[in-house]
């Protein structure tokens, strides 16, 4: 299998999953770092794509090979849009915090989710265009998202 058909597929399962029904459990869920490693093996399977590119431009016109790639990491970054879309709701659905950190930590985590649907979005464009090299870039930013979301997902609410 593919690294790219790999990354797909564990990102497909995770939607799967989280599609089981908002509780808080669903938010806990990426405290195993799967958003992290998704992002990261998303940027190792993308290198390669890089070198391919700067070939590419030389020519107006893109290969239907590049065109399925393309469409291949927009699925990609849709897939992700979506689950982040599912836990921002599920994020707004659950129980009110109680106390002052509780209610700062929801709205740090819900910060932090909305940058990530943002970057997706951004990385949806830039693999559009053939922008290999800023969508690992993009990457790279959305991993330290999903570790920041982590944290405040995961620590100790009396924290």
């Amino acid at each position: 299998m593919r690294p790219l058909s790999l990354a797909i597929w564990a990102s497909t399962t995770w939607v799967l999953l989280a599609l089981s029904g908002c509780k808080d459990s669903d938010l806990t869920a990426a405290c195993a770092g799967k958003f992290e490693k998704n992002f990261a093996d998303a940027a190792e399977s993308m290198k390669p794509l890089v070198t391919k590119r700067a070939f590419a431009s030389v020519s107006a016109s893109i290969s239907n090979e590049e065109r399925e790639e393309r469409e291949k990491w927009q699925t990609w970054a849709d897939t992700n849009l979506f689950e982040i879309q599912h836990l921002l709701d599920g994020l707004k659905m659950m129980d009110t915090p109680v106390g002052a950190v509780a209610i700062e930590r929801r709205q740090k985590l819900n910060d932090e989710l909305s940058r990530t649907a943002d970057e997706l979005v951004q990385i949806h464009g830039l693999v559009h265009q053939g922008y290999f090299h800023s969508a690992i870039s993009a990457l790279g930013r959305l991993r330290q998202r999903a570790s920041r979301a982590r944290e405040l997902a995961c620590s100790d609410s009396s924290s």
